[in-house]
């Protein structure tokens, strides 16, 4: 999120008698801190004396906090006083009394008086020209100020600028007084507390899930697509601008019809069988987007989904032709399908033991193949499956492009699995709705074929293992087929696989 604020500043002209502290640099100084001594003793003393009396360093010679300022920053605070002619904002309703600009005069024999202009006691801006860098002024702050106001008054431009509210800075434009010295358009970091003043700015963001609250009726296309959108308004005296701003239904009525009209682009591209429209459902119900409304969002069933398209539409036929997927033949082998119904309880390991696998840790191969191993409960679920398996190797080919939800958890907590990212294997197009388990060795090889995701079982405990009982979601049918069912790609990279060993 890229957010700038637009404004003009009017600047008051005056001269006045002033006593202020300003930020000078000192790089000798700040070398000296920093080690670069003197040879000559005498010189050394009076170094240390000079540095021990202006407070940079204590009666014992150790820099003082204010010593370690200087040391890192290079920067020494200079106490100037005299006549000056400045520059200041009166009742801006961002700045208040600010100094945006000085510069020192010689004093006169004119006549001076009591002058009626406010200035804050906050800091000040010495704002940078061709002729000087830019400081902040700490003014020595008087109940009285002497000193004449001009005539003239000058006006510059303020863009205030930050980078989603992780941090801002101030650039400013134009010209002062008759010689119109023109000020440096550098970025001066501004230290206010963004994640306050959005509050102020927007009223319906979201502090929690830092994005911005809308009625799903108020959002075009594009930003309900992308939940992220472009807005531009007026805020105080202020043109905002804002690019990119995280966007999240309003209430969960929205919620509901947004998911929706994300389920239904995924159907614009793609068929979907009942296991695959669960599996994009789940996907984006976990959007950060939706993440305050993920108990009021249910996964609808198919038919009911079906009745709220519009017929004739490519949508419609994607979700309702699920002939179109051509399945998978099945084939006579002597393992038979297992089944395992909806609300049946059974944990990974017993899983694996209704597959053939008999625990006796001959399998050279474990492979799970699914597109979807994206998001933190999925890739915790595989690796409790792979657990189940003792294989010398255990892969896991799956469609590694990052998404908003994508987790690490198996590259970062399963060093023993590896991460094939799908669209290496195959030259062209990949099996998108395929998923198979396959263990065994290059004598036996054991190919079972899934028609849902992992999301067919859930668990209730947090951390889960191939022992943990979880509690089928949706009924599912392992069926079991040759190997020369594979495509060949995949089939080829197996048995690479197992040629090559560890």
């Amino acid at each position: 999120m890229k957010v700038t604020l637009t404004k003009y500043i009017d600047l008051q002209g005056a001269t006045v008698y002033l006593t202020f502290e300003k930020d000078t640099e000192r790089l000798d100084i700040q070398k000296y801190l920093n080690g670069e001594h003197f040879d000559n003793e005498i010189i050394e003393k009076r170094v240390l004396d000079y540095l021990r009396s202006i407070g940079i360093l204590d009666e014992n010679y150790q820099p003082t906090s204010y010593g370690n300022f200087v040391k890192k920053t290079g920067l020494l605070k200079v106490r100037e006083e005299g006549k000056y002619q400045i520059w200041l904002t009166q009742n801006d309703s961002f700045f208040g009394n600010k100094i945006f600009y000085f510069r020192r005069i010689q004093p006169n024999n004119d006549v001076v008086n009591e002058i009626n202009i406010r200035i804050d006691n906050s800091e000040h801006f010495y704002l940078p020209t061709a002729q000087n860098k830019f400081a902040k002024l700490k003014l020595v702050h008087n109940d009285d100020y002497w000193g004449q106001k001009n005539q003239r008054q000058d006006r510059i431009m303020l863009h205030w600028i930050w980078q989603d509210t992780a941090q801002s800075a101030f650039r400013f434009e134009g010209k002062l007084g008759n010689n119109n010295t023109e000020i440096g358009k550098e970025y001066i970091p501004c230290q206010i507390d963004l994640d306050e003043k959005i509050q102020e700015i927007l009223p319906n963001w979201d502090t929690q899930i830092k994005r911005y609250k809308i009625f799903f009726n108020e959002t075009d296309e594009a930003s309900r697509l992308s939940c992220e959108g472009n807005l531009d308004y007026k805020w105080n005296d202020f043109n905002v601008r804002i690019e990119k701003l995280p966007l999240m239904p309003y209430n969960a009525e929205d919620a509901k019809k947004w998911r929706d009209r994300l389920v239904i682009e995924t159907l614009k591209k793609e068929y979907l069988t009942v296991p695959d429209f669960e599996s994009v459902v789940i996907e984006t119900n976990e959007k950060e987007a939706f993440q305050s409304y993920t108990n009021s969002l249910n996964i609808p069933k198919p038919q009911t989904f079906s009745d709220s398209i519009k017929k004739d539409t490519v949508a419609f036929w994607h979700l309702n032709a699920p002939m179109d997927l051509n399945p998978k033949t099945k084939v006579n082998l002597a393992a038979k399908p297992v089944e395992l119904k909806e609300g049946d309880e059974i944990s990974f390991a017993e899983i694996a033991n209704k597959l053939g696998y008999d625990n006796s840790g001959n399998s050279a191969i474990f492979l799970y193949y699914d597109k979807y191993v994206v998001n933190h409960r999925q890739q915790k679920s595989v690796a409790a499956l792979s657990n189940a398996f003792v294989s010398n190797k255990k892969i896991v080919v799956t469609d590694l492009t990052p998404k908003e939800n994508s987790s690490d958890f198996i590259s970062k907590q399963c060093s023993d699995i590896k991460l094939k990212e799908i669209t290496t294997i195959f030259k062209t197009g990949y099996p998108a709705h395929d998923r198979y388990i396959v263990f065994g060795n290059s004598e036996k090889l054991n190919v079972w074929n899934i028609p849902n995701s992992i999301d067919f079982i859930t668990f209730s405990d947090r951390n889960i293992d191939k022992n943990t009982v979880g509690t089928i979601r949706q009924s599912v049918v392992f069926t079991p087929i040759s190997k020369e069912m594979l495509k060949p790609e995949l089939l080829n990279f197996i048995n690479s696989e197992l040629q090559n060993g560890k």
